[in-house]
């Protein structure tokens, strides 16, 4: 367990598997020493700004930390606490060397200085320990929080632009992408999760219902983690209706809507899979383990679960119900109660990549969206952004050139 400080000057605990936590802060010798300015817990919960002058109140700070995605938030604060953390380790050095190494408000001599340490430094098999790419968000870290404090912005000084398009022209390497799970694949994946037999059954329903809805809906596995079970509408001729309340491509939190239709057969079909998932579910919330093992002997159909109560097309298959869609599952087949995060989607895909001999190096959460894009291109679909909701069609453009170089390309067209 450990301790880092927030924007906020609140202070999270980390649970996290320390090999996690060395490969998302790369240099470990950059971020040792002692704890840093606590000055900016001062300045961002003192006032938006160096101008603002009147207190504000936790809730005020609150909020303007959800302007931001969690997952932006938690890297800007571990990459402020390195960065206070190096000045302070640096600082005698570096007012030797003629500059103040101060963090809040830092000189951009001090910001390149900070980047050429990591740039210089390598791994043990001799690879640069960071890129070009992760030097760029420390960057962003630090002028978000000297923007919110009302000091000029370091990195946007002529000197540390220089240094990253010097570092990007030096070191240019394509970026890492995570493998595509084709649909071929998902289904050996499904059909190889134990759904019948307690305790196993328990988390593989909710491992199937959770595969199969994020490759369908190619979503992000931020998203996916957050779906509660008042966002998932049944509708009688389309199969699923999912509310995507807040995304990436989505800031203004304004909701959008994925469908995912009824699959072919059971076993990948999204509202079949996620109707099992549910009665599991409901059975441990009103019975605990003896429901839930009740649930397991139901009679088993050879038909679409999500039709076994409703024969006919019903808008009410999926269990009705409040919280989490996906909540976190025990080894001993115990039911939480909070939300997932998005490493158990990724966990889930490596984890039931290996259970079917499947490899799983290079696959990850973001396999799934992938997959579903790789799959379409191949299958000559149009529209595809509808479902991925990406923003520009350059980034979609750039899947189908890494996933599916030959289609639609003349090369193949031209004789050779």
């Amino acid at each position: 367990m450990s301790t880092e400080p927030r924007l906020d000057g609140s202070v999270a605990v980390s649970t996290a598997n320390p090999a996690v936590e060395a490969a998302a802060v790369p240099v470990p010798d950059l971020v040792a020493g002692p704890v840093g300015s606590t000055e900016l817990g001062a300045e961002l919960s003192g006032g938006h700004g160096a101008g603002l002058g009147a207190q504000v109140s936790a809730g005020v700070t609150a909020r303007t930390r959800q302007a931001r995605s969690e997952n932006t938030v938690r890297a800007y604060d571990r990459d402020w606490a390195a960065f206070t953390r190096w000045c302070a380790r640096t600082g005698s050095m570096g007012r030797a060397g003629g500059f103040d190494r101060g963090a809040l408000p830092a000189s951009p001599q001090t910001v390149a200085e900070y980047l050429a340490e990591a740039a210089d430094t390598r791994r043990a098999d001799g690879s640069w320990a960071v890129t070009a790419s992760t030097l760029s968000r420390w960057v962003a870290a630090i002028n978000f929080v000297h923007r919110r404090a009302g000091h000029p912005l370091p990195g946007g000084h002529e000197l540390v632009q220089d240094f990253l398009a010097g570092l990007r022209r030096t070191r240019a390497q394509p970026p890492r992408r995570s493998k595509a799970l084709s649909l071929t694949d998902l289904t050996a994946v499904l059909d190889g999760i134990e759904t019948k037999v307690w305790p196993a059954a328990v988390i593989g329903r909710r491992d199937a219902a959770l595969l199969l809805v994020a490759w369908a809906s190619a979503a992000r596995r931020s998203e996916v983690a957050a779906l509660d079970r008042s966002d998932v509408t049944a509708h009688p001729a389309d199969g699923l209706h999912l509310q995507i309340r807040v995304s990436k491509t989505d800031p203004g939190a304004a909701g959008q809507v994925v469908a995912i239709p009824f699959g072919t057969r059971p076993g990948t079909c999204a509202a079949c899979r996620i109707t099992a998932c549910l009665n599991v579910v409901d059975a441990w919330d009103t019975a605990g383990r003896v429901g839930v093992m009740t649930e397991l002997r139901r009679r088993p159909t050879t038909g679409h679960v999500c039709h076994l109560e409703h024969p006919t097309p019903s808008d009410r298959f999926v269990p009705p119900g409040a919280g989490p869609l996906f909540r976190p599952v025990t080894k001993a087949a115990t039911i939480g109660n909070q939300q997932i995060n998005g490493r158990v989607v990724h966990a889930v895909v490596r984890r039931r990549l290996e259970a079917v001999g499947l490899p799983s190096a290079g696959f990850g959460a973001h396999s799934l969206r992938a997959g579903f894009v790789t799959d379409a291109f191949r299958a000559g679909a149009h529209a595809i952004m509808r479902q991925t909701r990406h923003r520009s069609p350059t980034t979609l453009e750039a899947y189908a050139r890494h996933y599916t170089p030959l289609e639609t390309n003349a090369v193949t067209t031209i004789g050779l």
